[in-house]
């Protein structure tokens, strides 16, 4: 995982992210803890305050099981981040790319499987272009009930993606590279299976704490040919589009929604 990155911190944010993934109550406490540093000391590095020591780098890697290479390659991230001296500060990046000789034009399938995976990328996404909210990590986390490193990760993960860039006319602004994205998919996919549970979860959370202005319920059982399938199927992706064509025309966004559709058979033969 840390050849995917070229920051350091960037993948230690990745590992908290993942970990939280597989177990939503995994602190940056925790983290910190199976690495045998203190929390204080460990948001300060996160947040670029402090670098990591070789030392402790090291201690590190062992803990979180890093291959060889992957830990000298861990260890030359670092260096490069405290290197003054221009002639090595090029020795370092000769040795990261022999290291990782794929980095400039490295594989970001794992990028593109987080960001399809779990629901919050595009909403992170599409947030740029919300009126009247801060695009910061700490803002992002407490608007979509997530931990400011999974936000902090998004984010790094969305820009190496291209999905989002620095907006040239708004000095610290992002905006989005693509208006929207429909996530479907003809083949049975992983990616898109966990990221529609996470959404069915999200809607499941909506009947208990949102209001019927706040959103739209409905649903119909009801018997069809299977030719008539593929203009059914047809049907339903013309709404999203609809709908997503609906939202460029807003002019002055505020909130950030999702729209989905389950249309699935409930009467299939089982074996």
């Amino acid at each position: 995982m840390v050849l995917e990155h070229a920051d350091y911190r960037a993948f230690l944010k990745g590992v908290v992210a993942q970990r939280k993934r597989n177990n939503p109550a995994y602190s940056l406490r925790a983290f910190a803890r199976q690495i045998g540093i203190g929390q204080s000391a460990l948001s300060q590095i996160l947040a670029g305050r402090k670098n990591l020591s070789l030392e402790r780098a090291t201690q590190i890697a062992t803990k979180l099981g890093l291959a060889a290479v992957e830990t000298e390659y861990f260890l030359v991230l670092i260096q490069l981040e405290t290197a003054k001296n221009v002639d090595l500060k090029k020795s370092l990046l000769a040795r990261a790319r022999s290291l990782n000789p794929r980095h400039e034009t490295r594989d970001l399938s794992v990028d593109l499987f987080s960001v399809i995976a779990d629901w919050y990328h595009f909403a992170i996404k599409n947030m740029t272009g919300l009126e009247g909210i801060e695009f910061a990590p700490a803002k992002i986390a407490k608007r979509l009930g997530i931990s400011k490193i999974e936000a902090e990760a998004a984010i790094e993960r969305l820009l190496r993606l291209e999905l989002i860039e620095a907006d040239p006319a708004r000095a610290g602004k992002f905006r989005r590279v693509e208006s929207f994205t429909l996530t479907r998919s003809a083949t049975p996919n992983e990616a898109l299976r966990r990221f529609h549970r996470q959404m069915l979860q999200k809607a499941s959370e909506a009947l208990e704490t949102q209001t019927p202005r706040e959103r739209f319920t409905g649903s119909e059982t009801f018997a069809i040919s299977e030719e008539h399938l593929p203009k059914a199927f047809a049907l339903a992706d013309e709404f999203l589009r609809k709908i997503a064509a609906l939202s460029d025309e807003s002019q002055h966004p505020t909130q950030v929604y999702h729209a989905g559709v389950q249309f699935f058979n409930l009467t299939k033969e089982r074996g």
